[in-house]
């Protein structure tokens, strides 16, 4: 089990979804059990999310991960950076060229909120900050054209936790977190 300091550390290269295998593993161990940690590492991510939708597109994830570590630390730094930057208000960004990371609240059935989904320009990262009642939960998309598919099932500890999946080409309408037949939490797109 790794500290603080060093899950902070490793935060920006986290957020950044180029953080190493076991090192990730680690820190996300960490952020699992770490309210304070898990809320630096969700800000972090939302912030970089958001940067990166402004950037354009790299050539290729293959060429991205075969970066050596000293330039991906380099990366992780000036994300960083730019992301401080723009929470001081240094940097002004028109808004209506790009398209930034969104939060759509997560609820309950009775509408209760227990977390929300940050969506991505390729991805949907699942954020669940009040306990739900299950410990694995799978995770169930309705499309707008009419279609329903569970991506992935997740493990939640004290009916917590957060996920990244890749997103779907397709629009998606619902994002249901169910424990079987049972709808545990909803997110609504549209």
């Amino acid at each position: 089990m790794i500290d603080c300091d060093r899950a902070r550390e490793a935060a920006p290269e986290l957020a950044l979804d180029v953080l190493d295998g076991e090192e990730r593993a680690r820190v996300l161990a960490h952020v699992e059990s770490c309210p304070s940690c898990r809320r630096e590492l969700r800000d972090l991510t939302a912030t970089v999310d958001a940067l990166l939708g402004l950037a354009p597109p790299v050539a290729s994830p293959v060429m991205r991960m075969a970066r050596p570590r000293r330039t991906r630390r380099w990366v992780a730094g000036a994300a960083v950076a730019a992301a401080f930057a723009i929470l001081l208000g240094v940097v002004v960004v028109d808004a209506t060229s790009h398209r930034p990371a969104t939060r759509v609240a997560l609820v309950s059935p009775s509408g209760a909120p227990v977390g929300y989904v940050v969506v991505g320009e390729s991805h949907l990262e699942t954020w669940v900050e009040r306990p739900v009642d299950a410990t694995e939960v799978g995770c169930r998309f309705t499309m707008a054209d009419g279609r329903v598919f569970v991506v992935a099932s997740f493990t939640l500890h004290r009916g917590t936790g957060w996920w990244k999946v890749d997103r779907p080409e397709a629009e998606v309408r619902t994002l249901e977190l169910v424990d079987g037949d049972q709808v545990v939490a909803i997110a609504r797109f549209a």
